[in-house]
């Protein structure tokens, strides 16, 4: 199975999640299509009806981050395919049913198993596809429920005319319930981390940079979807078209929305903060001429797919940002993504309303580009702390990792060995050419890098705690469960910091230079070389070292270390820690696929001796 190794090329698992993410968009909105039948068949009027829709809305905003908590210890794999069977099971009970009371009760328990699916599922997917197309994948399981608009609400809201409004119910029942055994099929097995705990979701949550994603998500999406819920009355009123060929401008909306998820998708990994912040801009002006040149019929549907295509540009990379700031916690996070877009479709749509009763067809517009102007506010903070907190020249608000200590180590030869003139930032489509930077060359910058950032520390971004003086600093770290806070000269490194001041000595000094991996341990749930990172960088961070896998006489054996014994994979076994820390997070990306997978993803942590082969047996063994 594709794991998303290749530049270019998404993991299996990421199409499968955005066909679970199609078929949960459409039963959300297809009910806006079947109202007049469903009230009709149940003797309630249409706007009691509508609660329908409002019960889904509120199930979701409080229902995923809810159901995220509630299932963290669950297996993945489980939760997605429960998700799926609940959801199934509320569309067979709502189809039976002939009581309003019941439909709206399944409709919010379906809601709840969405919202659980999506806020899973993000994870699973960015997992998957790896740092390089995280936000791509997510543009892609975006790209499900866009795809639900363009073709499933349709299809669903023509099939109940003749159906009836049970009929698309019943699809949407069988097809959720097949969706759930393929998901169990394709869905890997992933180890569920031990040490993340609602606890560490919720402290996940201090992060500012995260908030101010999750605003942006909403304020984007309240614009669009404040504009997009009254289009109806702007196009046949104001433009002058026919109300049969409204539902072409809805078409426009959908395709535009689907190639904005797609791009976003694709620039977002290179280039987070410029990607959002000129599609909301743009976003913004398109919106605000809409209102005087919405009387031109073909201006009017233009405007109509521009305002899709960038404001969805902005959805898959703060998604990504936030899911990313959110470390090694991301459940949570994702929950409170889905909550904060339905929060600002909620919230605009209302707002929308008022302001089409007191200034008309072009209040809408107006509440929605003032709405999308206000996006540029938490993206330009976002921007002002993502300077201080990257190396100079990345547009990322990547958590505080080095450059050259990533958290997966190269493959030689690989881009990530590469000079940023030779291969634009984290970039798969420009990988291909450049002539590979040496093994020497990439350690000797990496040195001279750790010296300049030494003389200023302010070339990294860092932001240390309080110093007792120019040359130290006050650093607070989670180390293996542990909250430890110690005074450190600027200059040590985390290798160092652990080993004499934590005395954790199963993470070993070897060569020095980041060459041999020894010194491998886990930076928010991120490989990195620990002698080359330096430790006022990871203030407020959570560090996993060999010591924290099997922390007690009593507690079992990490499935990894069993696996080195079962496999005899040891040499000399200096380089063994650094090997078993870099194979569990080798698992917990999901590169076990195959032997040449495993070796390229641990290129620098195994050695060229005896046990190579014994050493990928054993990653094997623990990733199944």
């Amino acid at each position: 199975m594709d794991t998303g190794t290749t530049p270019g090329r998404l993991p299996a698992v990421v199409w499968v999640l955005a066909a679970g993410t199609f078929l949960l968009g459409t039963t959300e909105f297809v009910i806006a299509g079947l109202l007049p039948e469903l009230a009709g068949d149940l003797g309630v009027g249409v706007p009691q009806a509508g609660l329908l829709i409002t019960g889904f809305a509120i199930g979701m905003i409080i229902g995923s981050p809810t159901m995220a908590l509630a299932t963290l210890r669950l297996p993945q794999r489980r939760t997605l395919v429960l998700a799926l069977a609940v959801f199934s099971l509320g569309h067979v009970v709502a189809a039976l049913s002939g009581s309003f009371a019941i439909i709206l009760a399944a409709r919010v328990v379906t809601a709840l198993a969405t919202g659980a699916f999506w806020s899973v599922g993000f994870v699973v997917a960015t997992a998957a596809a790896g740092p390089r197309n995280s936000t791509r994948a997510i543009g892609v399981m975006m790209g499900g429920l866009t795809l639900a608009n363009v073709v499933g609400v349709p299809i669903g809201a023509f099939a109940g005319q003749f159906t009836g409004w049970r009929g698309p119910f019943w699809a949407l029942a069988a097809l959720s319930a097949l969706a759930a055994a393929v998901v169990g099929r394709f869905i890997p097995t992933r180890e569920r981390r031990a040490e993340i705990s609602v606890r560490a979701e919720i402290r996940a949550l201090r992060q500012g940079r995260l908030w101010l994603a999750l605003a942006a998500a909403m304020l984007i999406m309240g614009g669009v979807l404040a504009t997009y819920s009254y289009l109806a009355p702007l196009l046949t009123g104001r433009a002058g078209i026919p109300a049969g060929a409204v539902p072409l401008a809805l078409i426009a909306f959908g395709a535009g929305a689907l190639g904005g998820t797609t791009a976003g998708g694709r620039l977002g990994d290179r280039h987070p903060i410029a990607t959002t912040s000129t599609a909301a801009a743009v976003t913004a002006a398109v919106l605000f001429l809409m209102i005087p040149l919405s009387t031109q019929p073909v201006a009017a549907i233009v405007l109509v797919f521009l305002m899709a295509s960038t404001g969805f540009t902005v959805n898959p990379v703060v998604t990504a940002l936030a899911v990313r700031y959110a470390g090694d916690a991301p459940t949570l996070t994702s929950a409170l993504s889905t909550s904060a877009f339905n929060t600002g479709i909620a919230a605009g749509t209302a707002i929308a309303g008022t302001a089409l009763d007191s200034l008309g067809v072009t209040g809408p517009p107006l509440v929605g580009a003032i709405t999308a102007a206000l996006t540029l506010l938490p993206l330009t903070a976002l921007a002002g702390r993502s300077r201080r907190t990257k190396p100079t020249g990345q547009d990322t608000g990547d958590p505080p990792v080095l450059r050259g200590t990533a958290s997966t180590p190269p493959a030689r030869d690989s881009p990530a060995t590469r000079t940023p003139d030779e291969v634009g930032p984290m970039s798969p489509e420009n990988a291909e050419s450049p002539t590979p930077l040496s093994r020497r060359t990439f350690i000797a910058a990496s040195a001279v890098g750790g010296a300049a950032a030494v003389a200023d520390p302010a070339l990294l971004g860092a932001e240390p705690a309080a110093a007792d003086d120019a040359t130290s600093s006050r650093v607070t770290l989670t180390v293996n469960g542990n909250r430890r806070a110690v005074t450190v000269d600027n200059r040590t490194s985390l290798l160092d910091l652990l080993r004499e001041h934590f005395g954790l000595t199963g993470t070993k000094k070897g060569c020095d230079a980041g060459a041999c991996g020894a010194c491998t341990v886990l930076v928010d749930d991120r490989r990195v070389n620990g002698c080359l990172t330096l430790a006022v960088r990871l203030d407020g961070a959570r560090v996993t070292t060999i010591e924290g896998l099997s922390p007690g006489d009593d507690t079992p054996l990490h499935p990894l270390q069993q696996a080195f014994i079962d496999q005899d994979a040891f040499q000399c076994g200096y380089c063994t820690p650094g090997q078993i820390m870099s194979g569990v997070g080798c698992i917990r990306e999901g590169h076990t696929g195959s032997p040449e997978e495993i070796r390229e993803w641990m290129s620098g942590n195994i050695c060229r001796c005896g046990c190579y082969v014994k050493i990928v047996k054993a990653i094997q063994q623990a990733g199944s």
